[in-house]
């Protein structure tokens, strides 16, 4: 109910908006979320851990809060077969099925402006395919204008994603021309995952004490059981089970206890 419900408000509120990123920076990435509905910016200083962002961006590259770039439960998926326009822009609203959203990667195209070399780091191979560089022709780069449809952090909603230049007015690169939409419906599988198969509840109670699932017992996941058992609001994790640690059928004080115990003496995978 939980995320029906948050998926009605989404589409209630749903945003159309055209807006200019300054990715210029050949080393610093810019994250954005998209929880309150229209593109946010936000500084993240540790974003591989945790759920606050939906999109990151640096020169033409971007990540999804997925895979090799974070912990959470979005990715991004793409139909190369067509172009938007603006006149198909809105016949896009939707999205049926199990859906496979890639997770991110390494890339290994960083440039680095000082060395001249390139490097690795982690970041969607799939949003890549945005464009390219004409080589032959004063590195000028060339969009695609593929349609991408990112998933949200955690899970529960789309974005549709038309990236449609590299330059500003000014001829500036890396000064990125992205219109997005959040008029995007999907359906919610058992775990509250946009079209996903129901692997990411069915898999949650083989980690018990994994709360926020990074595959790691901590204390993250000491702050997430705490903040979820104060606020009543243990049923809505997306690995709600793992925070059952003493298989009461709740979620109290003395799961934390027995989460701070495990993690103290290093036993949580034994329970």
């Amino acid at each position: 109910m939980f995320y029906i419900v948050l998926a009605i408000i989404s589409m209630a509120y749903s945003i159309d908006e055209t807006i200019l990123i300054n990715s210029s920076s050949f080393s610093d990435w810019k994250y954005f979320s998209f929880s309150s509905g229209n593109i946010q910016e936000i500084i993240i200083d540790n974003p591989e851990e945790n759920f606050d962002w939906d999109l990151g961006v640096m020169r033409n590259h971007f990540r999804t809060n997925s895979g090799k770039s974070g912990i959470a439960y979005g990715g991004v998926m793409v139909d190369s077969s067509s172009i938007f326009t603006d006149e198909n822009w809105d016949d896009l609203n939707s999205i049926e099925g199990v859906v496979n959203f890639s997770q991110d990667g390494i890339l290994d195209n960083i440039y680095d402006i000082i060395s001249h070399t390139y490097s690795e780091a982690p970041g969607s191979n799939v949003f890549e395919t945005w464009g390219w560089f004409d080589f032959d022709n004063n590195y000028q780069f060339n969009v695609n204008n593929y349609k991408y449809v990112l998933r949200t952090a955690h899970g529960e909603n789309l974005v549709k994603i038309w990236i449609k230049d590299y330059y500003n007015d000014l001829g500036q690169s890396a000064h990125i021309t992205l219109r997005y939409s959040t008029d995007m419906d999907c359906q919610l599988d058992e775990c509250g995952i946009c079209n996903g198969d129901g692997s990411l509840c069915q898999s949650s109670c083989s980690n018990v004490g994994d709360i926020n699932g990074d595959g790691g017992y901590n204390i993250l996941d000491v702050v997430e059981l705490v903040n979820c058992v104060l606020s009543g609001s243990c049923e809505n994790l997306i690995y709600e089970c793992a925070a059952d640690l003493n298989e009461d059928g709740g979620y109290n004080v003395l799961d934390i206890v027995a989460l701070v115990n495990c993690i103290l003496s290093a036993t949580c995978m034994d329970i």
